[in-house]
């Protein structure tokens, strides 16, 4: 009887590399995370970043508190934000079971509505006249020009509260806050603007997470499609020698 790890591996080794590798496609359906749904894939692939241990440090400090919580995970289309969410949704499960969580906010619960219908709704817990009575937590991830277009857009000045916690942070702006807010109040942000994939060092760029996603790729590790996949293919393919991937 096979066993599902050699079916696993047996299934990895009869794609060729180049397809494993279009995996890493932004444009790929494996490149798409949630919070419901991880997959092997995605799970192997993750690396521990410094934005992931801000957010899982302001997670913990808040789940327990009796009071209303926001946790705004921002950033940019494509930076990881879903990621985080479900990695954490898989490996801390019973926290994170404590928050109620809206993954897309560019998505509208309505045909006739646009999405910011959607995010005032969500976020009406956290309006100015109801944010002192609510005991409800969220974690709202949220790109930049969203936000900007929900703070614009409240026109009847129903979140003044949560505009003031966003300009005091400069969360919409290209800077960091003087001094970054403690844990307390309601409102708590990690912000992957401020984290940079790349340093400057000795007149070189570096990027110790890069070097890792490449560490991820070529590992000789059980785990690694990628690795199985050129052992059991390429150094047996018929057209290896012609091969550019190989």
């Amino acid at each position: 009887k096979m066993t599902e790890s050699t079916n696993g591996q047996n299934m990895a080794a009869s794609k060729c590399l180049v397809e494993e590798l279009s995996m890493l496609k932004e444009s790929s359906l494996e490149a798409v995370d949630s919070p419901e749904l991880e997959s092997k894939f995605t799970s192997y692939m993750h690396i521990d970043r410094e934005v992931q241990k801000e957010f899982w440090h302001i997670v913990k400090s808040v789940a327990d508190l009796d009071e209303a919580q926001l946790i705004l995970l921002c950033g940019s289309v494509g930076d990881g934000k879903s990621h985080i969410l479900s990695y954490y949704s898989k490996n801390e499960p019973e926290t994170m079971a404590k928050f109620k969580i809206h993954n897309d906010s560019t998505a509208s619960f309505y045909k006739t509505k646009p999405a910011i219908e959607t995010l005032k709704e969500t976020l009406a817990c956290f309006s100015d006249e109801r944010i002192s009575n609510s005991k409800e937590k969220w974690i709202i991830a949220i790109n930049l020009g969203t936000l900007t277009n929900f703070l614009n857009g409240d026109t009847d000045n129903k979140f003044t509260k949560l505009r003031s916690y966003v300009d005091n942070q400069k969360i919409l702006e290209n800077a960091v806050p003087d001094e970054k807010t403690d844990i307390t109040g309601n409102f708590h942000y990690v912000n992957f603007s401020d984290y940079h994939l790349y340093t400057l060092e000795n007149e070189k760029a570096k990027s110790e997470y890069i070097k890792a996603i490449l560490k991820k790729i070529t590992d000789d590790n059980q785990n690694n499609m990628f690795h199985s996949s050129y052992v059991h293919n390429c150094l047996s393919c018929s057209n290896g020698d012609r091969c550019p991937v190989k």
